[in-house]
């Protein structure tokens, strides 16, 4: 159906790039990081995937990567690397690719994982398309 519902319990907000290359975060719910409270609600979202629409997810690790000068990797950077890849199975190798050459040799201070997938519906013939 494309309908996803979740929670994010403190995690970075997963990304959706939709069929015409746009890219935006999920919506951040007002919830607070897993385990840190007992008995705490969560707020779930939900959201409507369009055939196409690609989901990553990620840790930390990607966007907290830094440069030689300790700037951070970033939203904005990881946006931009999401925009450029359209290919949901091409897509993990390249943000990890461009992690490594903006951290430039320094070391790596946290894990990095990251999973793509797009939304085709069983009726779709939908072929990777950037």
């Amino acid at each position: 159906s494309g309908e996803l519902e979740f929670v994010n319990a403190g995690h970075n907000p997963p990304v959706i790039r939709d069929r015409r290359a746009d890219v935006s975060l999920l919506p951040r719910n007002q919830n607070a990081a897993l385990a840190v409270l007992q008995d705490h609600r969560y707020q779930q979202g939900r959201i409507h995937l369009q055939s196409g629409d690609t989901l990553l997810l990620y840790t930390d690790g990607v966007t907290e990567a830094s440069d030689p000068l300790g700037r951070m990797f970033g939203e904005d950077r990881l946006l931009q690397t999401v925009m450029a890849h359209g290919c949901v199975g091409d897509l993990p190798q390249a943000l990890l690719q461009q992690v490594r050459a903006f951290e430039n040799g320094s070391t790596q201070s946290d894990d990095i994982t990251c999973i793509a997938v797009r939304y085709v519906p069983e009726s779709s013939d939908l072929a990777c398309v950037p």
